[in-house]
């Protein structure tokens, strides 16, 4: 009989915790539920997700009677505590997603159930990041075309300067002899037996560049700029560290 008793005892005391209080804080972007028991609660909190709600089950732990709680909040707008045999069901509403998060006070007396936001991500922001990368890309394209163009201006240049000139199948003419009006000589300058200066128009876009062992475009000026051959030899000047190192890497 004492045994029985006994058992009966130990079985109550371990369902005898109950809730004795709740309060609610509300803060801009988050609800607090606070719980307080009479006794330390060990028992575990597990959670479960329904639509627009969250629920939380708290074992061996007890409540006198089922509590409702509206909530003014733009987080929550409903909390629900509901005993369930040896459990209790905590239900937090809300119409915006919110988190749920559940923690006990140091002397296991109370529980704190908390309910977040969920920021949203901007989709402003997402757009700008996608036009920002689109930006970047057509300008690489626009470099690379640049780029192209000013290589076939110099592969055809280097062309004609070391083909006969009076040659009829010459690229630069008709069969007439008519020269074409894309590219024009203005002025050149051999700076050594491997390389000459020469400053071409295109476009209406005056171009001064190297040719021989290696292809480079040194500036490009208005017409104005150059028009004769002292305005030539100052651009020579102007250059001439850029030359003078170009010559270096080509010995």
């Amino acid at each position: 009989m004492r045994s029985l008793l006994l058992l009966l005892s130990i079985y109550t005391s371990l369902f005898s915790i109950t809730i004795t209080s709740h309060n609610i804080y509300k803060e801009n972007n988050s609800v607090d539920l606070m719980l307080s028991f009479d006794a330390p609660y060990e028992g575990k909190v597990s959670q479960k997700k329904d639509n627009n709600s969250t629920i939380l089950m708290l074992e061996r732990l007890k409540v006198e009677t089922s509590i409702i709680e509206k909530i003014d909040s733009t987080v929550i707008q409903n909390i629900q505590i509901i005993p369930y045999n040896t459990h209790t069901f905590v239900k937090v509403a809300g119409s915006n997603p919110f988190t749920l998060q559940a923690s006990k006070t140091v002397d296991n007396s109370g529980l704190r159930i908390r309910a977040k936001t969920v920021a949203p991500i901007p989709t402003a922001t997402k757009a700008l990041i996608t036009k920002k990368e689109q930006d970047i890309s057509n300008s690489f394209l626009k470099v690379l075309a640049v780029l192209a163009f000013l290589f076939l201006v110099l592969y055809l240049l280097k062309k004609w300067l070391t083909q006969p000139k009076t040659s009829s199948n010459s690229w630069l003419f008709h069969k007439n002899d008519a020269p074409k009006q894309e590219i024009k000589i203005i002025q050149q300058k051999m700076i050594d037996t491997k390389n000459r200066v020469v400053l071409l128009e295109f476009n209406t876009t005056r171009y001064l560049v190297i040719i021989g062992h290696s292809n480079l475009i040194l500036d490009k000026y208005k017409h104005e700029q150059t028009d004769n051959q002292e305005n030539f030899e100052t651009l020579l000047i102007q250059n001439d560290e850029k030359l003078e190192a170009l010559l270096k890497d080509t010995k």
